[in-house]
């Protein structure tokens, strides 16, 4: 069902915004240099199919939610001393998740939401055992992952994985909030992480991300076309080349035409049943976000442009942008 007064508002809000809190599912693959990384929605956690490859021993930051968007949560490896981590490989998985991993002492999540709630879900080796630490301490000791793993993903507690509820974030140090994996004995193959995740302001508003975005969406199955027939790749094919010209018209500096072409792009994939969509799928809503920003990036919608912008709304809708008018740029 849509309420097209409050998608209206949100779709001001996000274009106000550049960082934006939101639910999310974050999933992190361990892994060596040369083994692929998991691709799919069969994770503990509902999500998208979308998961970072994070090398065993080298630190990530701004990793992507499961639907491709950056966020500032990092992962850091704890390195005390001789306890550097160190590459662990399982011979018998049938799977990308739990093909490898690492050993050694933990990591940090960080960069989290001081005052959200988290739920984490830790893939791990066979007879491995680790501690959680939050905001409350240590969270029921250690988690013993017992006996051989079943390889059938999303796996079975107790065998494949961990699950832990209700985590807050504590003060890591330098402000900066999250999450402590530490005193492993064993192995650490995989993660999910849900909760309130941020989007990272710095790639939200630039063309070569967004068509990167675009692109990778598609060839994961997360972005399939929308039209009646055979239509539905041509009509995406179409979304796209209209998103380039935008990006072509930006480049030479011609942002009237290219704010129009990013209008009529997003109307193709904001969900608004008075224009039929020409992409659908879990990376459709995200997709929209991104081009609003990328709009937002180049003030596209403000006082001058505030008649086109609004044309052919129903007087209630309007309200709902009247009420943000006074926050654009002039």
């Amino acid at each position: 069902m849509h309420i097209t007064s409050r998608r209206t508002c949100l779709a001001v809000t996000l274009g106000l915004f550049a960082s934006v809190a939101q639910a999310a599912v974050l999933n992190v693959d361990i892994e060596r240099p040369a083994d692929p990384t998991h691709v799919g929605a069969d994770g503990v956690l509902p999500s998208g199919t979308f998961w970072n490859g994070v090398l065993f021993d080298t630190d990530a930051s701004n990793l992507l939610d499961s639907n491709r968007n950056t966020t500032t949560v990092g992962l850091t490896y704890l390195r005390p001393g001789i306890n550097a981590p160190t590459d662990f490989v399982d011979a018998a998985s049938t799977n990308d998740l739990q093909d490898s991993g690492m050993s050694g002492e933990g990591f940090e999540i960080t960069h989290l939401d001081p005052d959200s709630v988290y739920a984490l879900i830790v893939y791990a080796g066979p007879n491995s055992g680790f501690g959680i630490t939050d905001a409350g301490g240590a969270q029921g000791g250690f988690c013993n992952v017992a006996g051989a793993p079943t390889y059938g993903l999303p796996g079975v507690v107790g065998r494949d994985f961990c699950r832990f509820d209700g985590l807050r974030p504590f003060d890591l140090g330098s402000a900066v909030f999250g999450l402590r994996l530490a005193s492993v004995d064993g192995a650490i193959t995989g993660l999910q992480l849900r909760g309130a995740l941020s989007v990272s302001p710095g790639n939200t508003g630039d063309c070569s991300d967004l068509l990167s975005f675009f692109d990778d969406a598609v060839a994961a199955g997360d972005l399939p076309g929308s039209g009646p027939g055979n239509s539905a790749a041509g009509r995406r094919n179409a979304l796209r080349n209209r998103i380039v010209d935008a990006c072509d018209l930006l480049d030479r500096g011609q942002v009237q035409d290219a704010c129009a072409e990013l209008r009529s792009a997003l109307r193709r994939t904001d969900g608004d049943p008075q224009q039929p969509d020409f992409v659908t799928g879990s990376a459709a809503p995200v997709l929209a976000a991104r081009i609003r920003a990328l709009r937002s990036s180049h003030s596209c919608v403000n006082k001058a442009t505030w008649g086109q912008e609004t044309r052919g709304l129903k007087p209630i809708e309007k309200r709902g942008w009247g009420l943000l008018k006074s926050r654009y740029k002039d």
